[in-house]
């Protein structure tokens, strides 16, 4: 049994809209003057240590050390400080539990950290406040389809297209919930709104090609990941899929090209050793097949498939 290829849900290309960071502007302390101007200048070091500093020693007036606060919590996200920033974005609220815009990028810190039910709240408050806030209402139906809340996030994705009707992130998530939820023409219906909005989204047109691969629908599929892979030459998943494809039309030397591709650009692929393997094992070279077996099961000795094939072959650990 091969192992097959699966959607390429939620990864980060999804957050590219929603993470943008909305900073006050900051005038009237010098301190926080320069550490705005050595965040902007691509130095967050400097600028997180005069804003130690400044916090330390405490600021003139509250409306300042709010502030710095909020650029702390964004310099801190810029390092990968999540749960520092958090906390600085909390300390943001706990002055004004109305900052819109610290509850949106503590709800994104949240979303990051998987904390999908503290992630959901911040995005409902921030809705409170602007009802209309778009990447809000994106961001609150990837959090409730996580949280297995599919039919909830649908709603979601309706009223943000109700507001944002050309949001493509959002008719392309609303595709693999769609997908997700066993309705395929649906799906690609909604893939086709999101490549159409934006046509240079490679992880649509792989999801796209994923669900058509799925239907059965394979010469259409197999155009769907070259368009896909033309736009992303360097991910392996597209050559894997399509090799799979491939091999389930009986082209096993396309096949066999898509899984070194596959692996030429992931080492660690487990799913293209594997299925490289089978197909040269079919094709009587069983000395490269045990080669492309044991890197499989080096790989993931935990997938079901490879280690059974592993213990066939003795290769697997006693």
């Amino acid at each position: 049994m091969p192992l097959a290829g699966a959607l390429r849900i939620l990864t980060a290309s999804f957050l590219t809209c929603a993470l943008g960071l909305v900073a006050f502007p900051v005038h009237a302390n010098a301190d926080l003057e320069q550490a705005e101007s050595a965040f902007d200048d691509g130095d967050p070091g400097t600028a997180l240590d005069i804003l130690d500093a400044a916090i330390a020693v405490g600021l003139t007036n509250d409306d300042d050390q709010r502030k710095a606060y909020f650029l702390r919590a964004a310099v801190l996200r810029d390092l990968g400080q999540a749960e520092a920033a958090i906390a600085d974005y909390s300390q943001v609220l706990s002055a004004d539990p109305s900052d819109l815009f610290a509850l949106f990028n503590r709800g994104n810190l949240h979303y990051q950290l998987a904390r999908m039910e503290d992630a959901l709240r911040d995005y409902d408050q921030a809705l409170q406040i602007k009802p209309d806030f778009a990447e809000a209402h994106f961001n609150r139906a990837r959090s409730l389809y996580l949280l297995g809340r599919r039919e909830d996030a649908l709603v979601a994705l309706e009223l943000l297209h109700e507001l944002s009707p050309n949001h493509g992130p959002g008719f392309a998530l609303m595709g693999n919930i769609l997908f997700r939820t066993g309705q395929a023409e649906a799906a690609l219906s909604a893939y086709d709104r999101a490549i159409a909005l934006v046509p240079d989204d490679a992880e649509v047109r792989f999801n796209r090609a994923t669900v058509l691969a799925d239907q059965r629908r394979y010469r259409e599929a197999i155009t769907a990941y070259d368009a896909a892979i033309a736009l992303e030459p360097q991910a392996a998943d597209g050559y894997f899929n399509r090799g799979n494809i491939y091999w389930a039309l009986g082209e096993s030397e396309r096949a066999l090209a898509d899984f070194s591709t596959a692996i030429g650009h992931q080492n660690d692929h487990a799913g293209a050793y594997f299925n490289r393997g089978l197909i040269q094992e079919a094709q009587g070279n069983r000395l490269g097949a045990i080669s492309d077996f044991r890197r499989a099961y080096e790989i993931n000795p935990d997938n079901d498939i490879i280690s059974q094939k592993a213990r066939s072959l003795g290769i697997s650990n006693p």
